[in-house]
């Protein structure tokens, strides 16, 4: 036999282009012309004796399915087993079994059809022989329950707080990532908003009614939570303080507010216990502590440089280019760290986008193979090697050149080209904008406040203070002094007696 038909019904223009045939001896599979849904198999030579044909398809699923058994032309009796298999949220249901259809078991399938297939026991198996009709499956789908892409394990704000009631609050929040999420942040009525920083840089801010919009994305060390900072400040009378609201749990909750020097705390309400009151007093001035904290910094920036050279060499290049972006953003590097920065992170996104075009090119050549005259061997052995084609977005640099080979040089120089386009227009875009922090110096009263957890981040969070001038106890000693110089004055304005 060398050419074989088959009709498979029910098929749209859809999903009629995505029907395959392979198998060792199979040569091509081609619609017949003039006869709908009947397709051809033909083999690379007449075979004689048994050979296995694989045909796949697929098709756009609702609520319900409809089964119908790829049936050859040729063959007069053609004995069917059908096995059903679903996804993690699906539940299936055959509520009548059309004449021809009957439950089966997955034992009494033929070993060879077995292991043809995946060895996990289906859903539903049926045997069907001399069918009347289709089988109809209904389908339901089971929402997955609702998760948490972020989560606050620990958060920190910090208030300074002014006698006319103005305040000052900065919030540190450390924020577990399952994946990129937006974090959704809706300040005090009347607050204005600083800055927002995320792993220490500033991001894109969108503005939904009361509500400010922004992305958090994993810490690029991969082991330690996401940073986000932002700071805000109101202007109202009195002392109550009110805290943001998030889209997100939180908890380990610790509010440190700062009074000014010569006041104390009478009395407190709200949602956080007080847990200590102290009184400090600053050592250095604003200059040699910004300073400081500037030279801290730049040690911190030269080394996250060398941290994105040690992730570059391991092959983890996605953390290397959030190291190296934030490295050349931050401005914290002197000139030549600065543009051997901006130098290894376009070199690395050049060769990440030219490593994604040859990946397509190697999936579009895998998908097409039978259809061309000539293979391929060297792109075929790239394409079994590409990371990319099995999921996983980190390679080896030292890999680059061995994954690109089956291509001509020209090829390779025009695909480097296109990612050069590429890359130049992502590096061209206007960046976050550079948030600037704000520093604030504890100095007088001191007030430390602690919640274990608030479920609800949406709910605000709220400290009322009663404060008060702190008495000087000299008022005291004032008044002895005044006694006492009163008494002289008497004592010499008043004319004494003269002796006689």
């Amino acid at each position: 036999m060398k050419v074989l038909r088959v009709r498979i019904p029910g098929l749209d223009e859809k999903a009629a282009a995505t029907v395959r045939a392979s198998g060792a001896a199979v040569g091509d599979f081609v619609p017949v012309a003039g006869e709908e849904g009947v397709w051809e198999i033909r083999f690379q030579r007449g075979v004689a004796g048994e050979t296995s044909v694989d045909i796949e398809f697929q098709q756009v699923a609702g609520n319900s399915v409809t089964v119908t058994p790829v049936a050859p032309l040729e063959v007069r009796q053609a004995s069917y087993f059908v096995a059903l298999r679903t996804g993690g949220r699906l539940e299936m249901e055959s509520p009548a079994l059309p004449r021809g259809w009957q439950r089966s078991d997955w034992g009494v399938v033929p070993q060879p059809l077995r292991d043809a297939f995946s060895a996990q026991t289906p859903a539903a198996v049926f045997r069907a022989a001399e069918v009347e009709g289709p089988l109809v499956v209904n389908l339901k789908r089971h929402e997955l329950e609702k998760t948490q892409d972020l989560r606050v394990e620990r958060g920190s704000l910090t208030t300074l707080v002014s006698p006319d009631g103005a305040s000052l609050t900065a919030v540190d929040l450390n924020v577990r990532v399952a994946e990129k999420g937006t974090l959704r942040l809706e300040l005090p009525e009347g607050a204005d908003l600083y800055n927002v920083l995320v792993n220490e840089d500033g991001v894109p801010l969108v503005k939904d009614g009361a509500k400010w919009l922004f992305h958090v994305h994993p810490a690029p060390e991969g082991d330690r939570p996401a940073s986000v900072r932002f700071v805000y400040a109101m202007n109202r009378k009195g002392t109550v303080l009110e805290g943001p609201r998030l889209d997100v749990p939180l908890e380990n909750l610790t509010w440190r507010v700062i009074l000014p020097e010569g006041w104390k705390l009478a009395r407190h309400h709200g949602d956080f216990e007080l847990e200590e009151q102290s009184r400090k007093v600053v050592q250095e001035d604003y200059r040699s502590y910004v300073s400081r904290q500037r030279a801290a910094g730049k040690q911190e920036a030269v080394a996250l440089l060398d941290q994105a050279n040690v992730w570059m060499k391991a092959g983890e290049q996605d953390k290397a280019g959030q190291a190296l972006s934030k490295a050349a953003r931050n401005g914290l590097l002197d000139q030549a760290s600065n543009e051997d920065a901006r130098v290894q992170l376009r070199n690395l996104k050049t060769q990440q986008a030219t490593l994604a075009l040859n990946t397509r090119r190697q999936r579009l050549y895998l998908d097409n193979r039978a259809e061309l005259s000539t293979g391929n061997v060297q792109l075929e052995k790239a394409a079994q090697e590409n990371p990319l084609l099995q999921g996983n977005l980190n390679y080896n640099p030292q890999q680059f050149d061995r994954l690109l080979e089956g291509n001509t040089i020209d090829e390779n120089a025009a695909m480097k080209a296109i990612a050069n386009r590429i890359v130049t227009q992502q590096l061209a875009a206007d960046p976050a904008p550079a948030a600037l922090d704000v520093t604030m110096a504890e100095r007088g009263t001191v007030l430390d406040f602690k919640r274990s957890v608030q479920v609800d981040g949406s709910k605000p969070m709220r400290l009322e203070l009663d404060i008060e001038p702190q008495q000087s106890r000299g008022w005291m000693f004032g008044i002895i002094l005044c006694l006492l110089g009163a008494a002289i004055a008497v004592r010499f304005c008043w004319p004494g007696k003269q002796p006689g």
